[in-house]
């Protein structure tokens, strides 16, 4: 490999890595929370029925929403064209609040509330890969605090937005 290519792959790098920041950056100032807004690529229903695009597979809340109108809220995405079997464990305060697998059909996603304020240590593993993530929710004054745990072939992305 010669200087040149070397240089243009890194202008390529740079390029793409700040174009994705802007795209970032104009959803955000959108404001908009609604699922349509977790990703621009979905589907319209998943061809077994069970979960839309609009709906999740499942919603877990963990904590008493009766007491607050506040939540943050992980969503596990499996992006990819199969079914996948996803362990999900969340420790808050030092306990385990949520350890389960789950089967995630393609295209469809898990929406878990977090309620409770504290800090929140959450493992994803799917196959062979896995992702940690340490999430403290807001306070309520936030419109939106949400993190995405997307699963796909070249393993887990992690994106989280809190827009206050």
């Amino acid at each position: 490999m010669n200087r040149r290519d070397i240089i243009s792959l890194g202008a390529g790098v740079c390029v793409s890595a700040i174009a994705g920041c802007l795209g970032r950056t104009a959803d955000s100032a959108d404001g908009g929370s609604d699922n349509e807004s977790l990703w621009a690529d979905e589907g319209e229903n998943t061809s077994n029925g069970e979960s839309s695009a609009d709906e999740p597979l499942e919603r877990i809340v963990i904590g008493d929403e009766s007491e607050t109108d506040a939540a943050y809220s992980l969503y596990v995405r499996n992006a990819s064209d199969d079914e996948r079997s996803v362990e999900i464990q969340i420790e808050h305060d030092e306990e385990t609040v949520l350890d389960r697998t789950e089967d995630v059909p393609a295209e469809a996603y898990l929406e878990v509330a977090l309620v409770d304020s504290g800090t929140y240590e959450t493992t994803v593993e799917s196959e062979s890969s896995q992702s940690s993530v340490s999430m403290t929710p807001p306070s309520g004054d936030c419109e939106e605090s949400r993190t995405v745990m997307t699963l796909g072939d070249g393993g887990i992305g992690v994106d989280t937005s809190i827009v206050c």
